[in-house]
């Protein structure tokens, strides 16, 4: 692509191309289901480790045989293509062959998120019409409340230990014995023991593997449900494969054996695929994690020596500084994820020198996504990153910026709600065809574009940026709109300033909430003037009536800022 026969408009010149290999760009996605993608990739590797939960390692062949187990009994109970099977599950080995073998049968394997509310637990369960219902057994107190209302014929109960050793497993049930699951196990014709559940499948000997259908659903994750009501949203076999493939290329540089640290939960699309499917299918083994939180992503740094890991920002924050790691070396990494919401220019800087500093040879990979669209939208490299930049398409991905109120595309950097047309997007949302078509727009090719409800610009290398939620604003007095995201850009100049979040509350106080970095002198007084300073060149309506000061933001389980709890934050507010 030369210069001379640019249009200016990114979804027709695409310029992220240049940053691949050709031939990458046009290979085709083979028809397959995820289980044969992963299949053939390891069929010939089934002695090495797929999985390492606990210490302990489960090559392919076990996975695959386990899988197998999992589908006949699957079966046994009339479960085939098409049927929902409903799990509660956390990063467990028997996690990932339930998936594989709903995969193999046809099933859609639906994660449901145990810290939605439990009238939204028992709503979206029963909306599936599934016949099962499979719970971790540690996970069970998230479910007890919804459990008595939900229309399943069984409830599985998986014990999170089930993969372990027979030691290992005998004592764990006596020290975590759940009485009250006991209890229900035991006077309830509806509860079925994971070993009854796997003993059923053994008199099913009819082949278990579907032929594969184009766009056949494949999993369901769901949205957060923190700014609406939560939306199933059903992937396909097509989408995920789309997304595995952009990483089995050249461009993506590792090592049949390499470690990728899962620990981003399983309910989520990220965690799903990016975290689970993808290296599994590579030949990467996947050290799983069950409970997601920063001291963990810690400790298994630490003891696992991951070559790969993904984290939001907290995490990676929390890592840095953490005084166990003080004198830790991180050599072992070769990709270091970053992702789940922005990344300030100063967190970066500072997890990339600490990174540097731990002998790492690769700075913090970043990406942006959303499971609407197959988790990965975007992705920096070794070989390009820009500062601010979330990085630019991944293959089978056009990105663009549009004007909300015309529609149209905007040119290279002018900003816009950014949409993208992905061979991974979602099938739609379950029973929702209304909700499927807001969140699309078809151009004049037919092309479906998803419309992401973020602002940012894409610049004429391809790479992009966010700037924030198209919701992310408030409309002033005057009429006009006033986005957050250019308060926060005014206040961010300012050295001492390390993160930053504004927000208006409930009667209309405008508070920028700020987190100070390594060079704040302690000054309040100096820091709030120079502040308001950095304000001055925003409209009066736009300007901060308070700040206040903070060591770190309240965030929901997923690890994404809980812009809520600010909202109704008024203590210790310094009023300008």
């Amino acid at each position: 692509m030369t210069e001379e026969i640019l249009t200016g408009y990114p979804s027709i010149d695409k310029p992220w191309l240049k940053k691949y290999y050709s031939d990458m760009i046009e290979k085709s996605i083979e028809p397959k289901t995820i289980y044969r993608n992963i299949y053939d990739n390891n069929k010939n590797h089934l002695n090495e480790t797929a999985i390492l939960f606990k210490g302990f390692r489960i090559n392919y062949g076990k996975m695959f045989d386990d899988t197998e187990k999992i589908a006949c009994a699957l079966k046994a109970f009339g479960i085939g293509v098409g049927d929902v099977v409903n799990m509660c599950v956390s990063m467990v080995p028997e996690a990932v062959c339930l998936l594989l073998a709903c995969n193999k049968i046809g099933a859609l394997a639906n994660f449901i998120n145990p810290l939605f509310t439990t009238e939204q637990k028992v709503e979206l369960l029963n909306e599936t019409d599934g016949k099962l219902l499979i719970i971790l057994d540690a996970m069970f107190s998230y479910m007890e409340e919804a459990v008595p209302n939900i229309n399943m014929e069984k409830i599985v109960i998986l014990p999170a230990v089930a993969s372990l050793p027979l030691p290992i497993r005998l004592w764990a049930n006596i020290k975590q014995k759940n009485e009250r699951l006991s209890v229900f196990c035991r006077t309830s014709k509806k509860y079925l023991s994971w070993k009854k559940f796997l003993d059923s499948g053994n008199l099913f000997d009819d082949e278990t593997e579907a032929a594969y259908e184009s766009e056949r659903p494949a999993v369901m994750v769901y949205s957060s449900g923190t700014t609406g009501a939560s939306k199933g949203i059903v992937l396909t076999n097509d989408g995920i494969c789309a997304t595995i493939s952009h990483y089995n290329s050249d461009e993506f540089i590792y090592d049949r054996g390499d470690t990728f640290l899962s620990i981003v939960p399983i309910w989520f699309s990220t965690g799903n695929i990016l975290c689970m499917l993808m290296p599994i299918c590579l030949g990467i083994s996947v050290i799983l994690e069950p409970v997601f939180n920063k001291e963990n992503f810690v400790k298994d740094i630490l003891q696992y020596k991951p070559n790969m890991t993904l984290g939001a920002t907290g995490l990676w924050t929390h890592l840095i500084h953490c005084v166990e790691a003080k004198n830790a070396d991180m050599s072992f990494f070769k990709y270091p994820i970053i992702g789940g919401e922005r990344v300030l220019p100063e967190a970066e800087h500072k997890i990339n020198v600490f990174l540097k500093k731990h002998n790492c040879v690769s700075s913090i990979i970043k990406g942006y996504g959303m499971c609407e669209l197959g988790s990965t939208v975007t992705t920096t490299s070794a070989k390009h990153s820009k500062l601010e930049s979330v990085g630019y398409p991944i293959k089978k991905v056009n990105i663009a910026a549009f004007d909300l109120v015309t529609n149209e595309e905007m040119p290279y950097g002018k900003r816009g709600e950014l949409r993208v047309c992905s061979a991974a997007h979602m099938k739609g949302y379950f029973k929702n065809s209304q909700a499927t078509e807001e969140f699309f727009k078809q151009d004049a090719s037919g092309n479906l574009w998803g419309c992401t409800g973020d602002i940012g610009y894409v610049d004429e290398d391809g790479d992009v940026f966010i700037c924030g939620r198209t919701s992310d604003c408030f409309i002033a007095e005057d009429g006009s709109c006033v986005y957050y995201f250019d308060i926060e850009a005014a206040i961010l100049e300012e050295t001492a300033v390390m993160d930053c979040k504004t927000i208006q509350t409930e009667d209309k106080k405008l508070v920028a909430h700020i987190i100070c970095g390594d060079s704040y002198s302690g000054k309040e007084d100096d820091l709030i003037k120079n502040l308001c300073a950095r304000c001055e060149k925003l409209p009066c309506h736009a300007r901060p009536t308070h700040y206040k000061l903070r060591d770190d933001f309240p965030v929901h389980a997923n690890g994404k800022r809980d812009n809520e709890s600010l909202r109704k934050d008024e203590e210790n507010l310094i009023r300008v």
